[in-house]
């Protein structure tokens, strides 16, 4: 158990967020202490930045460095929070099921209890890893915006491109069936109504199609004006949500 907990702080000493990741849920499935990384001198604090708006107290969050975009990812200190659902700290959401969308993707469905989080399309939430406590006895932890790509009474899902250094993406292709998945915020960017009864054009590159999906499958019902969506990818096999577009088509 002490070899466990030894291999734990040398990951976080050089550097190895994945792996101490990895350590820190064995640690916790054997029911063991976590270290505090105050346990060792010039545990790293590098690549640190402010809590993004809506972070609970105490938080802190670690930059992802020179790591690739997430999917569905979005400026999410733009907007102000207005959910007072998040004023008390991250709600605690369960994950359902998982599975495979293509080699790279996995669609996660999650819990949405009581729809506390108040969803409309083309949003976006905020997931938060907790990583470990610092010797401040605050809470470093990794927070990414994701895109639901649909959701329902109670559930959402979303669809999450793992990348080669990703630190949330990776993390996020380790959830379970019955994964405790931490939503830090809940941000609403844009105004559906305004494009009711006007052509509509949109672009997205690879995985920024997610927000714009679930606009688009919101749009079409309820407008008789030509909605153009124009998606790019590095290769045919690439393309995200084919069959569904190809339904959208045909509507």
């Amino acid at each position: 158990d002490e070899k466990l907990a030894e291999q734990y702080r040398k990951a976080l000493r050089d550097g190895e967020t994945e792996k101490a990741l990895q350590l820190r849920d064995e640690l916790q499935r054997r029911e063991l202490p976590v270290p505090s990384s105050s346990d060792e001198e010039g545990s790293p604090e590098e690549g640190r930045e402010d809590a993004p708006s809506g972070a609970p107290a105490g938080a802190s969050s670690l930059a992802e460095g020179d790591s690739a975009p997430e999917a569905g990812g979005a400026a999410a200190q733009e907007v102000d929070n207005q959910d007072s659902v998040f004023r008390d700290g991250p709600l605690e959401v369960l994950v359902t099921g998982t599975h495979n969308f293509n080699a790279d993707c996995n669609v996660i469905r999650l819990t949405n209890p009581g729809n506390r989080i108040k969803l409309q399309p083309g949003d976006h939430v905020l997931i938060q890893h907790d990583l470990y406590v610092n010797k401040d006895g605050k809470c470093v932890s990794v927070k990414r915006p994701y895109s639901p790509i649909s959701f329902t009474d109670g559930y959402f899902d979303l669809l999450v491109k793992r990348y080669p250094k990703g630190l949330s993406s990776r993390y996020v292709h380790m959830w379970a069936r019955d994964s405790v998945v931490r939503v830090a915020d809940h941000f609403h960017r844009l105004d559906q109504e305004t494009n009711l009864g006007k052509p509509v054009v949109m672009l997205a590159m690879g995985t920024g199609i997610n927000p714009l999906f679930s606009l688009v499958k919101d749009l079409l019902p309820r407008t008789d004006q030509p909605v153009i969506f124009v998606i790019g990818q590095r290769t045919e096999m690439d393309l995200l949500l084919e069959q569904n577009l190809l339904d959208l088509a045909e509507q």
